[in-house]
């Protein structure tokens, strides 16, 4: 049986033998998901218009941006107003800070209802447990009063 040797090299994975994979890997033909066709911007001879721009060569300060007819030199600082993103940048340090003095402001009146809210359930709960007790005393002492009487009827009965 073939072991494969490790093929990562100092700056990644090296390109695999294209007879040796074939049809094995994913290759942009058999893809999982994919149609197998590659992208319209992929394929050759697609006019250079339709051919996606790198990203980061647009971001470049002073880097020459190519079009389809022109070519010129773009300085991004030139084009952004700095004022301007001071003043959006400071408007949204005050929302987020004012947002965040209202939400402790609800926090405290949360916090403070709540705490109204346990100390009546505590009352209340104190004075059901103090008529339930005066309920008990009562009726204990009917009770006691009803049993003495009935022991005092044994025992005078008793004696005659």
């Amino acid at each position: 049986m073939k072991r494969e040797r490790d093929r990562t090299g100092p700056n990644g994975p090296e390109p695999r033998d294209p007879e040796q994979s074939a049809g094995t890997r994913n290759t942009p033909e058999r893809v999982p998901g994919s149609s197998g066709t590659a992208a319209p911007s992929d394929r050759p001879g697609a006019s250079e218009r339709k051919r996606a721009r790198p990203f980061a060569a647009s971001l470049t300060i002073g880097s020459d941006v190519t079009t389809s007819d022109e070519r010129r030199t773009v300085d991004l600082f030139s084009a952004v107003d700095i004022e301007g993103a001071d003043r959006e940048i400071d408007l949204f340090i005050e929302k987020r800070a004012r947002e965040a003095r209202d939400a402790n402001a609800i926090e405290e009146l949360w916090q403070h209802s709540t705490r109204a809210h346990r100390e009546r359930r505590r009352q209340e709960n104190a004075e059901a447990w103090r008529s339930f007790h005066r309920h008990m005393q009562e009726l204990h002492a009917t009770l006691s009063e009803e049993h003495r009487g009935k022991a005092e009827a044994l025992l005078s009965r008793g004696a005659s």
